[in-house]
């Protein structure tokens, strides 16, 4: 029982040292991290993201991302507050990356069309290879509940954005 009481208190600690260093340095993003943690951190997103792809938001467990990350609770809980927020960040992440490199491959050219088919290439190039994120994002986007009706919101809002500078 003694044991038992040790670890709840050592994990406890350390959910409120992540919460105290979150509220008083904001921990850094993924590219101010070192490499190793910028790796366990991009493990951890590209492991929620896979997971939420086979199960949705309302079925994905914190268990489930760590069987595939092959992680401790702990070490997720060092880079995240909870499922909402690592979902939301590598959702995030993973949507500005995509954002990036659609601008990227559409500042090659002046002409409207050829923008919007550079774009659109890159769109679907990540497509092919996100396929079942891709079905499960949309299948989500209506519902308040999951972060990808969130992610959805700021997409469009930077697409509408995008084509009112062009």
């Amino acid at each position: 029982m003694l044991y038992i009481m040790a670890i709840l208190v050592s994990i406890a600690s350390l959910r409120n040292a992540a919460t105290l260093m979150s509220n008083t340095i904001n921990l850094p993003s993924i590219t101010k991290l070192a490499e190793p943690e910028k790796q366990t951190k991009q493990r951890i997103m590209n492991s929620a993201l896979q997971a939420y792809a086979a199960r949705g938001f309302s079925r994905l467990t914190v268990a489930n991302i760590l069987t595939i990350a092959k992680l401790s609770r702990p070490t997720l809980y060092l880079y995240f507050k909870n499922k909402d927020d690592l979902l939301n960040q590598a959702l995030s992440y993973h949507w500005t990356s995509l954002n990036n490199e659609m601008h990227n491959a559409s500042n090659s050219t002046n002409d409207l069309l050829d923008k919007s088919l550079a774009r659109i290439a890159v769109f679907f190039h990540w497509w092919n290879t996100n396929e079942s994120l891709g079905i499960m994002l949309f299948k989500e986007f209506g519902d308040p509940k999951s972060p990808a009706s969130k992610i959805h919101e700021k997409y469009i809002i930077s697409v509408s954005k995008y084509w009112k500078e062009q």
